[in-house]
């Protein structure tokens, strides 16, 4: 297993970013080799990365599914194109980190065999471009998502910081940063991603969770959805991160 610390020229952000990537042993006993299939793990506001290798047990998940592991930086900019200064985050986790690593890893290009997954504010980016990029995604993981597009009021309502990335909270519902529009567009299209959901049932953000589970119910969207105890900590990322993958590899029962 190699774990690397790395960063490319991104044209959509216009410089370094950096990402962490683990790789398990790519082939076999008898020298044959398989692409492997790949998780893209998005961090929570804060985190970076390298969050997941330092805070969580990520090694063991892809030894344990022979899966490699793509976790970028994302600067706190919810892994969405904002509309103040034309960052295109959601572009660069969608679109161009899959496509570089695909190039520089042994990486499988198969619908199937890519996952995008995150936890609180990597859990809204997971859904949001698992959905935006659906021909790219077949599975998404997204646990105790920060879907702020889901409040009364709009995102962050009038906090600047969350204005200068969703713009006006009015104008969020039917946008690109609106997963409940991507979802209905993906239905619409046929062969949806798979998609798992789970948040405590003490977590700040269930409310919003919960919105969202029954819009994508309403609307006829299949999809796994959890609840249990726990809140917006650590063990329950975890454990659901991890139980939403290994279901999206159809290795839990």
């Amino acid at each position: 297993m190699a774990i690397i610390q790395a960063s490319f020229m991104s044209e959509v952000l216009e410089r370094q970013v950096g990402f962490t990537a683990i790789l398990p042993d790519g082939a076999g006993k008898d020298g044959s080799f398989e692409p492997l299939p790949t998780l893209y793990l998005l961090a929570g506001y804060s985190g970076n990365g390298f969050f997941w290798v330092s805070h969580y047990t990520v090694e063991e998940l892809s030894s344990e599914l022979r899966l490699a592991i793509i976790m970028p930086d994302a600067e706190n900019h919810f892994y969405t194109d904002d509309d103040t200064f034309g960052y295109g985050w959601g572009k660069f986790v969608g679109q161009e980190l899959v496509d570089y690593t695909r190039r520089v890893f042994p990486l499988s290009r198969k619908r199937e065999d890519t996952i995008i997954g995150g936890f609180s504010m990597g859990g809204y980016g997971a859904l949001l471009n698992g959905l935006t990029y659906r021909q790219t995604f077949g599975h998404i993981v997204a646990v105790s998502g920060a879907l702020l597009t889901e409040g009364v009021s709009g995102p962050g309502g009038d906090n600047p910081f969350f204005r200068g990335i969703f713009g006006d909270p009015a104008k969020v519902p039917g946008s690109h940063h609106d997963p409940r529009a991507a979802a209905a567009a993906a239905l619409k299209e046929g062969n949806p991603p798979g998609l798992y959901m789970a948040v405590g049932d003490s977590d700040f953000l269930k409310e919003l969770n919960y919105a969202c589970r029954d819009y994508l119910q309403g609307i006829g969207y299949p999809l796994v959805f959890e609840g249990g105890e726990g809140g917006h900590e650590h063990k329950f990322c975890q454990d659901h991160v991890f139980r939403g993958v290994r279901l999206a590899m159809g290795k839990e029962p």
